[in-house]
């Protein structure tokens, strides 16, 4: 299964982008991983805010770098949540170390020149094993 292309990208996508139209300055937009796409209780942590969850199980820091201006929304959302890398540095098809903070730095860069005023929150990451 390819998570840069092919139909399940393409699905991913196409899911994430239609709920992006709901974000604007009340929205923390959660963007990464798993750990986005299974978090049920994020209304009760970020009230009075809004979450938005855009995360793809199993995705690598490079694929969300890839597609990133089609997983972002038009209006700068009150806060981003980066939650992505673990899949990165799996035990099965891991990653360099160095490629993946290469990768995230770029994805912050470029989230920073996109909404230099929003705040930006970045999780740690441990391994996935």
């Amino acid at each position: 299964m390819s998570l840069t292309g092919g139909a399940y990208w393409k699905k991913q996508v196409e899911r994430l982008q239609s709920s992006l139209r709901r974000c604007g300055n009340r929205t923390v937009l959660f963007l990464g991983d798993s750990n986005v796409v299974f978090w049920k209780r994020l209304r009760s942590v970020v009230f009075p805010f809004l979450p938005q969850q855009v995360g793809i199980v199993g995705v690598k820091a490079d694929a969300i770098a890839a597609h990133l201006d089609r997983l972002l929304p038009r209006k700068a959302p009150r806060a981003v949540v980066l939650v992505l890398g673990e899949n990165s540095l799996n035990e099965l098809f891991p990653d360099h170390p160095l490629r993946v903070a290469d990768t995230l730095f770029s994805i912050i860069s470029r989230m920073r020149h996109r909404f230099p005023d929003t705040s930006l929150i970045i999780f740690s990451m441990k391994p996935s094993y």
